[in-house]
């Protein structure tokens, strides 16, 4: 997948041929500051956006898990799966894997935060969409939840190897994701980084010296 893009909104210029290649089956993790056009450049390839210039081989089929669930809230958990077209067997597999057969029949307003995101994860894993997309999915979370919903993603994520970008202005969520981090700074790609460890997740706290690399970029 590829693009070459511009995009402002009215006299604010956030892309001016912001070129990014995004390879097949990897986890890219997109890091920057608040503002800098990460989520822009997320709903860019989930044609929620227009802009200019060129996308090359873009799924029409994504898959996007926001930083709110967005479930629905007059269906129960398995209905939220089903109703996106999940089949039954998959949905049965997904509900273990993310410990949630116990909650199938509750509805979004019986479930903790926690609960809620594990089923926003487990929806964009029951059908087959070649491109996932996550907005920030654990930036309100503490910190122990946070690390659990990241490895109940990478456990799902290693079964099927599907392409996702990872946005997030988290250093540590984007270590623990990241098979490549791409820094945004003033529209444009400053660092391109792919971290020597590439399993995942990685752990917390790891990483030291690429990660002072990413932060002399931020800072």
């Amino acid at each position: 997948m590829k693009l070459c893009i511009s995009k402002s909104y009215g006299k604010k210029r956030v892309f001016d041929n912001f070129d990014l290649e995004i390879c097949e089956g990897e986890v890219l993790c997109l890091l920057g500051a608040s503002g800098c056009g990460k989520t822009t450049l997320l709903n860019i390839l989930a044609g929620l956006t227009d802009c200019e210039g060129e996308l090359e081989n873009i799924p029409k089929n994504v898959a996007y898990i926001f930083q709110e669930p967005r479930l629905l809230p007059n269906l129960t958990v398995e209905q939220n799966l089903s109703y996106v077209g999940g089949r039954y067997e998959v949905i049965e597999e997904i509900l273990q894997k993310t410990e949630l057969k116990e909650h199938r029949n509750k509805r979004p307003n019986e479930l903790s935060g926690g609960e809620k995101q594990r089923v926003a994860i487990a929806r964009a894993f029951v059908v087959d969409s070649p491109l996932l997309l996550l907005d920030e999915p654990f930036s309100s979370l503490d910190t122990a939840l946070k690390i659990r919903l990241i490895a109940f993603f990478a456990e799902l994520w290693k079964e099927k190897k599907q392409t996702a970008v990872f946005v997030t202005h988290d250093l540590e969520e984007a270590w623990a994701l990241g098979q490549r981090i791409v820094v945004i700074k003033d529209g444009k790609i400053a660092l391109d980084i792919t971290p020597n460890e590439q399993v995942l997740p990685r752990r917390y706290g790891g990483g030291a010296q690429e990660k002072a690399e990413i932060l002399k970029v931020l800072l």
